[in-house]
């Protein structure tokens, strides 16, 4: 008499509770892909090597980090650093006087007091922040300065459609700085000014006319 295969044991309730092999796959690739992105992130954060800068700009991871907020440097929201009269001390602010042709001008600044969502508002105040940055004397790369004021500027311009504005980097001084800056405002609002400059389109090229540096500025002391 022949032998009847065997009949497979039934799944036991805790197999039959765990998800499928294609499941638990798919699950696995998709951990892998957000620490990669993590590791990413936090590699091509300040100083990234090309090799890091070009994982960091593949189309769905650069997305992925934008929604993460991991694009951002590690100084932002750092606005209050340690060191006494420092960069990180002050926040800085850029305005533009733009000059329209019929003889009017309009302020425009970054960022403005309402901008929303508030990361928009951080993204603008650091990018102030690094135009001063790149205007302090001890900037490594002097370039960085005009290539980021040329790119402000123009985009303001294009944007107006106006010709020509006038380009100022201030910061408002918080007590650390003012004991480094203007030592003789204390218990006085100060500010100070960055960079300043006359920016006009010549065709399709901006170009810039820096001022002469200017000084601190503070509202006279009330009598």
């Amino acid at each position: 008499m022949a032998n009847s295969p065997a009949t497979p044991a039934p799944p036991s309730p805790e197999d039959a509770a765990l998800p499928s092999e294609g499941i638990r796959t798919a699950v696995s690739f998709l951990v892998f892909v957000h620490l990669f992105a993590l590791l990413i992130g936090i590699l091509s954060n300040e100083v990234p090597s090309q090799l890091e800068q070009a994982l960091a700009g593949l189309p769905v991871l650069r997305q992925y980090r934008q929604a993460l907020g991991m694009d951002l440097p590690y100084t932002y929201y750092f606005t209050r650093g340690n060191d006494p009269g420092g960069e990180l001390d002050i926040d800085y602010t850029i305005t533009a006087t733009v000059n329209r042709p019929d003889g009017e001008k309009e302020v425009v600044e970054l960022p403005a007091a309402g901008t929303w969502p508030r990361q928009r508002f951080h993204r603008y105040q650091m990018l102030a922040t690094r135009l001063a940055t790149f205007a302090s004397e001890g900037a490594p790369e002097p370039a960085n300065l005009e290539m980021l004021a040329r790119a402000i500027a123009g985009g303001i311009l294009r944007r107006e459609e106006a010709q020509s504005l006038d380009l100022l980097c201030r910061g408002q001084l918080t007590p650390p700085a003012m004991e480094e800056f203007r030592p003789e405002l204390q218990g006085r609002p100060g500010t100070r000014d960055a960079y300043d400059a006359h920016v006009f389109l010549a065709g399709d090229r901006v170009e810039l006319l820096k001022k002469e540096p200017a000084r601190d500025t503070a509202p006279p002391p009330k009598n």
